[in-house]
């Protein structure tokens, strides 16, 4: 049983409502929010916004562990933008549901307001600034370790991308087919032998659109990075890489829109 195959939670609002007041003592509002493996809710109680996070059933409790802990290191370093855990009414940073059966975990974490990337206008000075947030996320996650961010199985550590390439014989397309494993043949020869000279560290690994949220007033400024769910240990490089796949998606220069971003991680990391 893992994450990828098992079913999400599936509890209705009011079961999530009644949850949160159960477990964590917040009465208000309730609305689902989108989410790969777990479910997730955003909770408006006492003035306060929150997400109700419930884990897939298959998925590593030691994961949240890393989820929490991360998230408590970056608090205490001062680090802005970031969901702080809420206690339950035990003082517990999670509580522990049934799904189907199966033990769960259950957290409540602070809701970082804004608009998502995804649906903000795109602009150079954006993507400075998203540079220079995700360095400064980078420079406040030097130093933190956990034992279960080593994760070499896992399909988006990038450090063990080279796993995947037999998976290049799935593409239908022989042209496109041919591009990749070109690509693995010359990251295997010029890449992979030069990994451990480089600086590792953990990483969140999933600054994409969704997961960036920007300032509702002025979306050149970042203000904030939610979903811990893809984190690992690996080069440190990595996190600016991800970062960069994400951004030049939509970006009509790349050389301008990779200018900006790196020059912006390079000055606060």
């Amino acid at each position: 049983m893992t994450a990828f195959t098992t079913g999400n939670p599936a509890f209705s609002d009011a079961e999530l409502l009644d949850l949160a007041a159960r477990h964590f003592g917040k009465v208000g509002t309730i609305r689902p929010l989108p989410s790969e493996r777990d479910q997730n809710a955003r909770l408006t109680a006492g003035g306060q916004e929150f997400v109700l996070k419930i884990a897939n059933p298959a998925e590593d409790p030691r994961q949240v562990d890393l989820q929490n802990a991360t998230m408590l290191h970056l608090s205490q370093v001062g680090q802005p933008g970031i969901p702080r855990v809420a206690p339950t009414l035990g003082g517990e940073d999670r509580t522990t549901v049934s799904v189907g059966g199966h033990p769960a975990p259950m957290r409540l974490v602070t809701w970082i307001g804004g608009t998502p990337l995804a649906e903000a206008p795109r602009s150079l000075d954006q993507l400075s600034g998203l540079g220079r947030f995700m360095g400064t996320v980078t420079k406040s996650l030097q130093g933190f370790g956990h034992p279960a961010a080593f994760r070499p199985d896992f399909p988006w550590s990038l450090d063990h991308v080279i796993g995947l390439r037999d998976h290049a014989s799935d593409i239908a397309s022989p042209t496109r087919r041919a591009l990749v494993e070109r690509l693995f043949a010359h990251y295997e020869t010029e890449v992979l032998p030069r990994l451990p000279g480089l600086r590792a560290s953990v990483l969140h690994q999933d600054a994409n659109d969704w997961n960036v949220i920007t300032d509702a007033e002025d979306p050149s400024r970042i203000a904030g990075l939610i979903d811990f769910g893809d984190m690992c240990h690996g080069r440190t490089v990595n996190e600016l890489a991800i970062t960069l796949a994400y951004a030049l998606l939509a970006a009509p220069d790349l050389y301008a829109a990779t200018r900006a971003l790196v020059a912006g991680f390079a000055s606060a990391f």
